[in-house]
């Protein structure tokens, strides 16, 4: 609201006179008041009321009298107060001019029962000499009484040194409220009716107002005050629609909504008055209820009214004030204008509708109400994200016009009933909404779908109409496209009647294959992440998202260095399973290719001679797995996987990006190369693995070659044993090996190499490191410490790693050298004797894996491996 100039916020009191009294026989000399008018102010209002007049009065005769301003009683209830003055200083001056006097700041004693204030004049603020000849008193606050009257103000010396003087105030008839009574706070009313704003006027003594046709304004703002848009006037569109294009005759849009936050504003409408004979008097008229909800859904209702009559003609409110004299007759601000309920005088205005002469003011209390929707006149198809609560409902968003939309997945169809404004509204009677979606196919149409009252996991119902149930605004289905539809432009409706006019609602949507599957393959065996041939493949398959249906899953298994190709280059070294065999060089049940046809399926591409084989990948799974078998013998091969997928519902087709694994290395992990004819000596730091028979670990059969060896012998627990091709080779002991002449000639007739496959435990108590009890004297011993996997020929670690758990009682340990195929560069080492080289130089000598050594101890003594077998996860 823009600010005016108003008139003084004080009411000026100017009581002129001379006063002539005798006082210790000094003569003062006297005169007559002014003639001066009355001022005029609002009734119930608070004004700064300033006094002067002129005297000529000795200085000392002032001194210590009081000055009592009294105001006019009025009947109880009704009177001027006087307590806003009480306790607050008011300015008294006193001189010998109007612009030479001296200010004093004095506390006025009120007595409000009597409506008088008292102003003691202490002697010490006048002069010691010489004659007053003004006195002013300034800025007295008194609120004045309801009642509008002609008034008298006095002003009296307590030694009467001058006569009393009088003063007229006027006080003029002034609303004192103005109230809405109607609507009450809270009213839901529709937007784009009409609400009807009653109210009451009272004067300020709480009676009605005397007055017919006095002018109310009602006005209608928004939550930033700003005000309301009429709905009325909006312009007319197709919210979130496209236009039909002319030769799309299949399209229809949705029903055009009037956009109710465009337009001109509201207008305030002028209300009047009625004096109603023995009761109050009341006002009433009708204006518009907006429908934008952009900031919400409340909006303000305001009533302001002209406080006093004024000299403004003001035709815009049809209101021509009472007084035509001069505008000194124009009530003065009281201290309320300007704050809540009151209004600063001003005009009032409201582009392109309404603009007032200015005025004071007085509003009434503003009133909230809520712009609610209007009755139903169509449907729309709403796009909103999945509000199913079942854990297996999908994360999916609705249909958006134009928008892309997943096959074979649950895309919830919100159907909305609204009003003009395209707000939800509410339905009086269920109403039935029935369900369609097709796509183009030659000159007619194909069903692209299916609808359903819920997920059809969670027992959804294949549906082809719905009801929207009485007292609500909206019912959500479930629309399925199917496999016909993918890649298709597809056309969603939903149809109804309302009031008798049939209503359409409709979006269009592309079908897209969102469903991807995914297939990971982790090789159970590594070294320096390259996999190990011989050993499981783990493969995982899962669909993103989850799968919403049973699928069976083919295993595609491909060998990129085949002569044949793709995808005929088949993998005839790999096999698969659905169950985890974590054996050396085991082998699937299943073979990973079958017979290739055409996309038809008349022709034969690849001849497997038989089928492929699958599993079932269940619908609400996250993942599924099967195991890749890779013999033993496809070192330096590259394996390429892929899996198929078919839904065993719909037959559609998923096919996951073909995965690379490999190459593959070695499965052997360290080798000794032992001389031919001669002695030699052996161990292992780990259980050995079992090419043939799962359930034992390996033996001197899978260690050595066949026909290398003619006697194994092992010293334990004081004594010599003779082994067996059969039996284990276990850690933590030796054998000395008899070997037997190489018959093949060339560079590696003269030596025989012992390779070592290490056994895998899939349970946490096989993968703990074994331990032996060596006995007092000398003990032969094998090797078990930390390697480097990329190391196959020199596994070292320090001696007192291996020797750890009985350095206590170790005294020597002898090393039979190289000759009988030791790696080990010393011969013997004092590990715990308690000489310098015993403690710095010994124990950091390298121990091998492989070697045997020959360990003296005068204890009984635990051995324990440094290592144990790897645990493969599954």
């Amino acid at each position: 609201m823009p600010k005016f100039k108003g008139y003084k916020a004080s009411a000026v009191l100017v009581i002129m006179m001379l006063c002539c009294l005798a006082f210790g026989g000094v003569a003062v000399a006297g005169g007559s008041d002014s003639e001066l008018s009355p001022n005029v102010v609002k009734a119930s209002h608070t004004y700064s009321y300033n006094f002067e007049f002129d005297v000529d009065i000795e200085a000392i005769v002032l001194g210590d009298t009081d000055l009592v301003v009294q105001f006019p009683a009025v009947a109880s209830g009704t009177q001027f107060d006087l307590s806003p003055a009480a306790g607050h200083a008011v300015e008294v001056g006193m001189g010998v001019t109007k612009s030479g006097y001296q200010y004093m700041q004095i506390v006025p004693t009120i007595d409000n029962a009597n409506q008088k204030a008292t102003f003691r004049v202490q002697k010490q603020n006048l002069p010691m000499t010489g004659n007053v000849k003004y006195i002013k008193i300034q800025g007295l606050k008194v609120k004045s009484t309801c009642v509008p009257d002609t008034y008298t103000v006095c002003v009296s010396s307590s030694t009467n040194c001058f006569p009393t003087i009088c003063k007229g105030l006027r006080v003029v008839e002034t609303v004192g409220s103005v109230t809405i009574t109607s609507p009450v706070p809270g009213t839901i009313q529709a937007g784009g009716t009409t609400v009807t704003v009653e109210g009451t006027v009272t004067d300020a003594c709480g009676n009605p107002w005397p007055y017919d046709t006095w002018p109310v304004i009602i006005s209608v703002v928004d939550s930033k005050g700003l005000p309301a848009i009429d709905p009325t006037s909006g312009a007319v569109v197709c919210e979130d629609q496209l236009v039909a294009a002319a030769s799309d005759s299949l399209y229809i849009p949705n029903y055009c909504c009037t956009d109710p936050c465009s337009g001109n504003f509201i207008c305030p409408v002028i209300a009047h008055t009625v004096r109603n004979p023995g009761g109050a008097t009341t006002f009433s008229e009708a204006i518009k209820v907006p429908a934008c909800w952009q900031y919400g859904q409340d909006y303000f209702i305001k009533a302001r009214t002209v406080e006093v009559k004024d000299a403004n003609a003001d035709p815009e409110i049809e209101y021509v004030g009472s007084f035509t004299t001069t505008p000194d007759l124009v009530p003065a601000e009281g201290l309320e204008d300007g704050k809540s309920p009151h209004i600063a005088k001003g005009s009032y205005h409201v582009d392109g509708c309404l603009e007032t002469a200015p005025h004071a003011w007085l509003a009434a209390s503003d009133v909230v109400i809520t712009s609610g929707p209007g009755v139903a006149v169509a449907i729309k198809q709403m796009a909103p994200p999945n509000e199913y609560t079942n854990s297996s409902a999908e994360d999916i968003e609705g249909i958006s016009d134009d928008g892309e939309i997943p096959f074979n997945k649950p895309v919830p169809v919100k159907v909305q009933v609204i009003d003009k404004f395209c707000h939800s509204t509410t339905v009086d009677a269920a109403l039935k909404v029935d369900l369609a979606a097709y796509f183009k196919s030659g000159g007619g149409k194909d069903i692209a779908g299916n609808f359903y009252d819920k997920i059809k996991t969670d027992g959804g119902v294949e549906i082809s109409h719905v009801y929207v149930p009485a007292g609500q605004s909206s019912v959500t289905v479930y629309f399925y496209a199917n496999a016909a539809s993918i890649n298709k432009q597809i056309y969603v409706e939903e149809r109804s009647i309302i009031g008798g006019t049939p209503q359409v609602a409709q979006c269009r949507a592309i079908v897209r294959e969102t469903d991807k599957v995914y297939l990971e393959i982790d090789p159970k065996v590594v070294c320096n992440e390259s996999p190990r041939a011989g050993w499981p493949l783990s493969a995982a398959v899962w669909v993103d998202p989850r799968a919403t249906e049973d699928f069976d899953v083919k295993v595609e298994l491909y060998d990129p260095s085949s002569t044949s190709q793709f995808p005929c280059n088949f993998a005839e070294w790999a096999t698969w399973d659905t169950t985890l065999n974590v054996c050396f060089n085991a082998k699937g049940q299943f073979e990973g290719h079958g017979d290739v046809y055409d996309e038809d399926g008349d022709a034969l591409i690849c001849e497997a001679c038989h089928g492929w084989a699958t599993y079932v990948h269940p619908w609400s799974t996250n993942k599924s797995h099967f195991y890749i078998y890779v013999d033993k013998n496809a070192v330096g091969k590259t394996l390429q996987a892929q899996v198929t997928l078919k839904g065993k519902v719909t037959g559609h087709i998923l096919k996951s990006e073909l995965i690379t694994v490999g190459p593959f290395i070695s499965p052997v992990e360290l080798t000794r190369a032992l001389d031919a004819e001669s002695w030699q000596t052996l161990s292992t730091p780990k259980y050995l693995a079992n090419g043939t028979d799962c359930t034992k670990y390996g033996t001197f059969a899978d260690l050595m070659p066949a026909g290398s060896y003619r006697l194994i012998v092992s010293y334990e627990n004081g004594s010599w044993k003779v082994k067996t091709g059969a039996d284990v080779v276990e850690p933590l002991k030796c054998y000395y090996v008899k070997t037997e002449q190489r018959k093949e000639p060339g560079p590696d007739a003269d030596y025989w190499t012992a390779k070592y496959i290490y056994a895998r435990a899939d349970d946490p108590s096989e993968s703990m490191p074994p331990m032996r009890t060596l006995g007092l004297g000398w003990n032969s011993v094998g090797v078990s410490v930390q390697y480097d996997c990329s190391n196959t020929f020199a596994q070292a670690d320090p001696a007192y790693h291996f020797l750890g758990s009985i350095c206590n009682g170790c005294k020597l340990v002898y090393n039979p050298g190289s000759s009988l195929g030791n790696l080990a560069p010393w011969t013997v080492l004092a590990v715990s004797q308690g000489t310098m080289p015993a403690w710095m130089n010994d124990p950091n000598y390298p121990v091998f894996n492989g070697d045997n050594y020959w360990v003296y101890l005068n204890q009984t003594q635990d051995l324990a491996a440094n290592i144990g077998l790897e645990l493969v996860d599954p």
